[in-house]
């Protein structure tokens, strides 16, 4: 993917994020369709997705598991791969 972030994600199609640390607001945008987003390298960090098909989700440059249907996930890289 050509990103040195750990976790990177790809929209499949249009999908808004909302990452968060420590329960503060850090990112909120919309992925469109092609665009990608790398994830910066922090403890604590989760995501909240409003399509989570719609993304594709890459660790140290390899696809993870799809995501889950929906709710708060925890960006841990090491869970991510295993699709937990």
């Amino acid at each position: 993917m050509g990103h040195s972030a750990r976790v990177v994600l790809r929209a499949a199609s249009d999908s808004w994020i909302m990452l968060r640390k420590d329960g503060k607001l850090v990112v909120r945008r919309l992925l469109r369709k092609d665009d990608v987003y790398a994830i910066p390298e922090s403890e604590g960090l989760t995501l909240s997705v409003s399509n989570a098909g719609a993304l594709e989700v890459y660790v140290d440059g390899a696809r993870a598991p799809s995501l889950s249907t929906g709710g708060t996930i925890r960006l841990d890289p090491n869970r991510l791969k295993s699709g937990r």
